[in-house]
């Protein structure tokens, strides 16, 4: 099938997946899905507070690359603005796994 002028560039791009540029890496990201979106402050701690007791603190604390003393500052809400790779860092290792 051939297509020609302006609404078959308009389909085309509505297929593309859009890209977001970080202009300080100069690197390209895939918008993610709704579902995938990351949750609040809040959210993190709880999963701290509430984590399996098979899990220790230590191991968040290494998982987010930080001190025992900083994920206990964090759950405690002392840090006003926590380090966001860190925080995903502990969402990640916490979150609860989907079941399909």
């Amino acid at each position: 099938m051939r297509c020609a002028g302006f609404s078959c560039q308009l389909n085309l791009v509505s297929k593309v997946v859009r890209l977001a540029l970080d202009g300080q890496n100069s690197v390209c990201h895939v918008a993610r899905p709704m579902q995938d979106t990351m949750p609040t402050i809040a959210e993190v701690r709880s999963l701290i507070e509430n984590r399996p007791r098979s899990i220790e603190l230590e191991q968040v604390a290494k998982i987010a690359g930080a001190s025992v003393s900083w994920v206990k500052q964090f759950v405690a809400g002392k840090i006003k603005k926590p380090d966001y790779n860190k925080v995903v860092a502990v969402y990640q290792f916490l979150k609860p796994s989907e079941i399909h």
